[in-house]
């Protein structure tokens, strides 16, 4: 069994008379070739070969005895040892498929917050980590109307871990003009009270609101059409302008006191 007789190597004396000496006659076999014995390492989800195959040639093999390598792969799992790891080399070819899992992963999370109120500019966004140890990720840097960035997380992109991974982009609003309210008779010009300024600082965009004073004597002649607002680009000035109430009239009479 498994063996062939090497017809290149026959006995010359393999026929002739008995001698008073003993005859060897002696055969040779050559062991029959085998098929090739194939280990393949892919990923089981994605089918990509995490090793090139390993080949063990079958020649002169047939019948005997071989093993293969059970790898080991960062971030992936091994599903089960292959039945046929080892065995015998057989008369066809042997294919031994190794298939590994990617392990899960930590899951990504972005965040979008104004850091000086901590308000959440946008919704979370999370990437699931089923599967994706060890693969890259990426975050989106999203722009919001009247913020900047601070700065770009150092983790912005990166590789899914074993641990969960947060990514903080945080914004702060951008500066905006003053707002003054200004409190004037307009007649005279003269200021009936100190203006009120509210700074802008960190408030483009924010809403602002003015007081609507009263004066005694004084009547309000309008309110201001920006008397509330949003804060711009560029300074603000909110004009409430008075008018002194009219009085009755002053006689004065000249008598003979006789």
């Amino acid at each position: 069994t498994y063996y062939d007789l090497d017809t290149t190597n026959l006995p010359i004396n393999d026929s002739g008379v008995y001698t008073a000496s003993t005859i060897t006659i002696t055969y040779y076999y050559k062991r029959q070739n085998a098929g090739d014995v194939t280990a393949t390492y892919v990923d089981v989800d994605t089918n990509t070969a995490l090793h090139t195959p390993e080949v063990q040639n079958g020649s002169g093999k047939l019948g005997l005895a071989y093993d293969t390598d059970q790898k080991s792969f960062t971030d992936y799992t091994l599903v089960a040892v292959p039945a046929n790891k080892s065995g015998n080399f057989a008369v066809g070819n042997i294919l031994v498929e190794y298939k590994y899992r990617r392990n899960d992963a930590g899951k990504v999370t972005a965040t979008y917050v104004d850091a000086d109120t901590g308000a959440t500019l946008h919704a979370a966004i999370e990437q699931d980590g089923g599967r994706k140890l060890g693969l890259p990720y990426d975050t989106d840097q999203k722009s919001f109307v009247n913020y900047d960035l601070v700065a770009v997380p150092t983790n912005k992109a990166g590789n899914f871990a074993v641990g969960d991974i947060l990514v903080e982009y945080k914004y702060r609003r951008k500066n905006a003009g003053d707002v003054t309210a200004t409190y004037v008779d307009v007649d005279t010009n003269t200021a009936l009270h100190a203006p009120e300024v509210q700074s802008g600082a960190r408030k483009l965009g924010l809403p602002y609101d003015t007081d609507q004073k009263s004066f005694t004597n004084y009547d309000l002649i309008s309110v201001p059409s920006n008397k509330s607002g949003s804060f711009g680009n560029t300074s603000v000035l909110v004009e409430y302008k008075y008018r002194r109430k009219d009085a009755g009239n002053v006689r004065v009479r000249h008598l003979d006191a006789i």
